[in-house]
């Protein structure tokens, strides 16, 4: 019987252990110490997979068709704006009320974490793949659109943040004139 593959339990223990402790998230400190320590986390498990393609790419370049490293390519360019994304910089304002808001980003964390691991089975369903191109394209397919998943669930935990696109610019209204 196949089992589904999953992250390694030490990457599990890591993010696990990295989750933060949300019901002090309203205090600036806390939050910017469990951020830190969740992001690294999460970053480190996005760049096993990356380091994971890369190796598909170079270790049978011999049998990859030119699509076929493309496409490798293009995955490895989605994991690294996804970890752009995940560390946005700026200052931590939840949005709205800390005690409905606190709850809807441990949520967010939760389901991101899942499509982690998704990610992961996609990008070892890949290695496993082999030269049979249906398979390839398969999991390549599975595991773009895992990545776009983990995107949308990092822009909106980013907003619940108070991280949202408009943090990128560092806009400051004292520096508009009127």
């Amino acid at each position: 019987m196949a089992q589904a593959a999953t992250i390694a339990p030490t990457a599990v223990a890591g993010l696990l252990a990295a989750t933060p402790m949300y019901r002090f998230y309203w205090e600036r400190p806390t939050a910017l110490e469990g951020e830190i320590a969740f992001r690294s986390a999460v970053g480190t498990l996005l760049e096993s997979c990356a380091t994971r393609l890369v190796n598909i790419g170079e270790d049978r370049l011999s049998w990859l068709t030119g699509d076929q490293q493309e496409t490798l390519d293009d995955l490895v360019t989605r994991i690294s704006e996804l970890v752009k994304h995940l560390n946005r910089r700026g200052a931590i304002h939840l949005i709205g009320n800390a005690a409905e808001t606190v709850p809807r980003l441990e949520r967010q964390d939760n389901s991101l974490i899942l499509l982690l691991e998704e990610a992961w089975t996609h990008t070892v369903a890949l290695a496993e793949a082999g030269a049979e191109s249906a398979r390839f394209d398969a999991a390549a397919t599975a595991l773009a659109s895992a990545l776009n998943r983990c995107l949308e669930a990092t822009e909106e935990r980013n907003r619940l943040l108070g991280l949202g696109w408009e943090s990128e610019f560092k806009v400051r209204r004292d520096l508009v004139t009127r």
